[in-house]
């Protein structure tokens, strides 16, 4: 799997075929209705989504069926990666202190992320 990153406007795309594929070019077009992007935008973000390898397609019949090359969870892990290099020089404990800092959460998320750092401590993950 090419090494990429996957544009603001092309995380909308990827989710419309996460949540449903595989679906032809006029169906992205119309799960994406609203949006700020014309329908050649969103066929442009398609055609940069298939050629870094995030977005596979079949001819059927007279089109062309999209679905995704990568699992959101897999383009997520990816994400995460590059944004901790690129904002905190590889990082973690400063970007999940600034997490803390900034972000409203309840004690269920706090007991929740004592779990995952516990099982992390042990060893599981």
């Amino acid at each position: 799997m090419k090494n990429y990153r996957i544009s603001e406007a092309e995380w909308e795309v990827m989710k419309v075929l996460w949540e449903q594929s595989p679906r032809t070019a006029n169906e992205v077009v119309e799960a994406l209705k609203g949006q700020k992007w014309s329908a050649a935008t969103i066929r442009t973000l398609i055609g940069r989504l298939a050629r870094k390898g995030a977005v596979g397609f079949r001819k059927s019949g007279r089109e062309y069926l999209y679905g995704p090359s990568i699992s959101r969870e897999e383009a997520a892990r990816r994400e995460r990666g590059s944004f901790l290099r690129r904002v905190y020089d590889g990082a973690v404990q400063p970007m999940v202190a600034g997490l803390l800092e900034d972000e409203n959460l309840s004690a269920e998320d706090l007991e929740s992320l004592r779990r995952l750092l516990d099982e992390k401590r042990r060893g599981r993950k």
